[in-house]
């Protein structure tokens, strides 16, 4: 069946892992474990949840597919921290990631408090850099960061 392309930008973002996890096609992956909450995000945005993850000491989940959030792996580190979801992606929030993941682990009765940080509409826009747009749609660490002390 399915098939993905993967787009690396223009910064030299990690193109992996490091090799240190085993990767299979609609699983997702603890990057990084932490009792304050977790954090799912896939792609660059990635990298910089891991980096505000070690300042909130929160688990990381890399979600890779976004159309199929693993529920199996997500509900039991979200039950096993103080129940705070923060999704992010590096596109429009509606109907993105943070809706998949959201709605899936309601849908398996899991109680927790989430917020969702992505593009909030608008138009396509373009910058030198990338963590130029990441900033000002407030996706960059400092602001992953703000919104998950905020719930």
């Amino acid at each position: 069946g399915s098939s993905y392309i993967f787009y690396v930008g223009r910064e030299n973002y990690p193109k992996s892992l490091g090799g240190c996890l085993e990767y299979a096609l609609d699983k997702a992956q603890v990057i990084r474990q932490g009792p304050n909450g977790v954090i799912v995000s896939a792609g660059p945005t990635l990298f910089k949840a891991i980096t505000a993850a070690e300042t909130l000491d929160a688990t990381v989940i890399n979600n890779p597919c976004v159309n199929n959030p693993d529920v199996d792996l997500i509900k039991p580190s979200l039950e096993s921290s103080n129940g705070k979801l923060l999704t992010i992606e590096d596109h429009q929030v509606i109907c993105g990631l943070g809706s998949q993941v959201i709605h899936s682990l309601m849908q398996a009765g899991t109680q927790f408090e989430s917020k969702s940080l992505g593009v909030q509409g608008g138009f396509g826009q373009s910058a030198y850099k990338a963590d130029q747009l990441y900033a000002k749609h407030g996706l960059d660490e400092a602001a992953i960061i703000d919104a998950f002390k905020s719930l």
